[in-house]
């Protein structure tokens, strides 16, 4: 699919994606409305970034809802090879198209690499919006929205402007959840991943991570547990794993971290998907 925009005369500022890894096509340097055009030849320049257009609604019969991964740069999937679609959620988006059609879903990319639950923007950089803030807006007002996958926190703990108090990372964490919920979507909880490695790593911001995944993983929040930390952690050491951002190898055998079908249960159940634990509560299915 092809989506053409135009704009006449000069642009003011536009909200943008500024990591996509697929570049857009300009019509630079001829300018001009280019819509009628079937060739593609006045596009002969490219720029790593999508202007405008943020959602594109799919209407069939092939899915009975969508999934959102809502998430910081590894959701967003900075690092994955660019132009070859191998960001996490297109794994996870692979995966589901397979389903029959009652456990069929769409995928909806909610990651901003750098993006954080209770900070906003630092200067100079485009981590869009708190989390929080962002939640109606990227889970609820998206069409169809059955589920939401939260996978964020470490940047919280690690970045500039930072906490490292856990339970104000859980409570961001639990207005996410009450937000989610009040709209009737499930949520899952994704743990934090490592990070000993960089720059950032001391004991104390990692006393906060584990904190966290430890509520995650036991508290009474989320619907399901995607242990993610377990997925990239060494098990001989569970605050060293695969440093830094990780690469295309990554994104796609943790797509399938996630679970094909959670059954409903009143109590606590254990699932294990590619040798990665999974914890559920009366989470039906993504």
């Amino acid at each position: 699919m092809i989506v053409h925009t135009s704009v006449g005369g000069r642009a003011a500022r536009v909200r943008h994606r500024t990591q996509p890894r697929t570049a857009d096509l300009l019509s630079l340097p001829s300018p001009g409305d280019h819509s009628a055009e079937q060739s593609g030849k006045p596009y002969t320049s490219t720029v790593n970034s999508w202007f405008y257009v943020d959602g594109l609604d799919v209407l069939g019969h092939g899915a009975r809802g969508a999934v959102v991964t809502l998430g910081d740069s590894i959701t967003d999937s900075y690092g994955s090879t660019e132009g070859a679609n191998h960001r996490r959620p297109d794994f996870l988006t692979d995966r589901l198209r397979y389903q029959t059609p009652r456990g069929r879903l769409g995928v909806l990319n909610a990651g901003i690499s750098g993006n954080r639950i209770l900070f906003d923007n630092q200067p100079g950089y485009s981590f869009g919006p708190n989390a929080v803030s962002r939640t109606d807006r990227d889970v609820p007002a998206r069409s169809g929205t059955r589920t939401v996958v939260l996978f964020e926190g470490i940047n919280d703990i690690q970045q500039r402007q930072h906490q490292d108090d856990p339970n104000r990372i859980i409570a961001g964490m639990r207005r996410i959840v009450r937000k989610a919920h009040g709209a009737g979507t499930r949520v899952g909880g994704g743990t934090i991943t490592p990070f000993e490695g960089w720059s950032s790593y001391t004991p104390k911001p990692a006393a906060t991570r584990q904190a966290v995944n430890e509520w995650i993983r036991t508290g009474d929040a989320f619907d399901a547990v995607v242990d993610f930390d377990a997925a990239m952690r060494d098990p001989s050491d569970r605050n060293l794993g695969e440093t830094g951002v990780p690469t295309t190898s990554w994104y796609p055998p943790r797509a399938g971290t996630l679970p094909r079908k959670i059954t409903i249960s009143p109590l606590r159940t254990t699932y294990t998907t590619r040798g990665v634990e999974m914890t559920s509560r009366n989470f039906e299915s993504l």
